[in-house]
């Protein structure tokens, strides 16, 4: 590179101030992110990457406990309703879906009294696949389920919630008044 004047410059790499301490730091070049996203995303996949291994644990976590909300609705037993109870509050919102799912399942042998409250709470979900499958289980639960009607009745009158969780809130209130 060449000054105004002819002289060729070093090519220093540039500098920005780094703060109080007066200093400055150097300022690394990137490639383009196009390249630069692809090389993440195969860090990523080969494991190069710091993040990666708890990104891949979390993953796996969740494939786990998804895994063991079907396999808990599916036992038929109303001893699984405890540990869906607990699987119904969890951070991961597709193992919450699940549980909520699994809870239905287990209408005819569960104890509406402990699983209605924890299904009413999921109406109130920030994930739309939660609400409804909660409207779901709630309406599995037949005339058992009156208590939670209010509930439905404002998850179905609700002008932002989505249509489907609407059309669901309504056939539940229906299944159980019947």
């Amino acid at each position: 590179m060449s000054s105004r004047h002819g002289a060729k410059r070093s090519q220093a790499p540039p500098r920005a101030p780094t703060g109080a301490g007066g200093g400055t730091c150097i300022l690394l070049s990137l490639p383009p992110a196009r390249k630069r996203g692809k090389g993440i995303n195969q860090q990523r996949r080969t494991g190069a990457h710091g993040a990666a291994p708890m990104t891949r644990h979390l993953r796996q976590q969740e494939r786990d406990l998804r895994s063991r909300a079907v396999t808990l609705g599916e036992s038929g037993s109303p001893g699984a309703v405890a540990e869906l109870l607990v699987l119904a509050r969890h951070d991961f919102a597709q193992v919450r879906r699940l549980a909520a799912s699994a809870l239905g399942k287990l209408a005819a042998v569960a104890d509406g009294g402990e699983a209605l409250p924890a299904l009413a709470e999921r109406l109130r979900d920030t994930h739309p696949q939660v609400r409804q499958y909660a409207v779901r289980a709630i309406a599995a639960y037949g005339e058992a389920a009156e208590a939670v009607l209010p509930d439905l009745q404002d998850l179905a009158d609700k002008p932002t919630e989505t249509d489907y969780n609407r059309r669901d809130a309504g056939r539940a209130i229906e299944t159980i008044r019947s």
